[in-house]
């Protein structure tokens, strides 16, 4: 999809089409946060569309009303979270050179409602987390109190962790 040039009413009708399914499938319950993630991907496709629709078109009324039901039936499917379903992974990335990378993103809630919604069934027992108190509770990472050395450094304690860990368990297994 060309994000320049301005969408059409074909563009929008498929996005809606492509959420339709998707709500359909998140409907029937968990299946994986790869596949639920990309399943939320088709509403901000609709997003994306509508920012690109001409000014001076109107959105048909019929355009709208599926949009507004397709989005009833993801309420009714899912339930609110403080967690984004993007804050689900470490917020940072470790190097074997022993490099370390922060990431922490946010999405405005308001505008990515739909990130923040889980199905019931799901496996997390985080939903109830923030993306902050999950990288906290999670890898002890404090976003809000730590500076960025000492995150970097809990970082690299929780690797090494990790890495013994892993170590321990192939041995046991063999």
């Amino acid at each position: 999809m060309n994000h320049k040039t301005p969408s059409t009413t074909e563009d929008l009708e498929d996005a809606i089409s492509g959420w339709e399914e998707s709500v359909k499938r998140i409907a029937k319950g968990w299946d994986c946060i790869e596949e639920y993630t990309h399943d939320l991907s088709y509403r901000k496709d609709i997003e994306d569309t509508l920012t690109r629709y001409p000014l001076y078109d109107s959105v048909p009324e019929t355009l709208l009303r599926r949009i507004a039901a397709a989005d009833g039936s993801f309420r009714n499917a899912t339930v609110a979270s403080r967690l984004c379903v993007w804050h689900c992974e470490p917020g940072f990335r470790y190097y074997p050179d022993g490099q370390v990378e922060l990431s922490f993103a946010s999405y405005a809630h308001e505008t990515y409602w739909y990130y923040y919604r889980w199905q019931p069934d799901c496996p997390y027992s985080w939903q109830e987390h923030d993306g902050i108190s999950y990288q906290r509770d999670v890898y002890g990472l404090d976003f809000n109190n730590m500076s960025v050395s000492e995150l970097k450094e809990a970082v690299r304690q929780y690797v090494v962790h990790w890495n013994a860990l892993k170590s321990r368990l192939c041995n046991e297994i063999e």
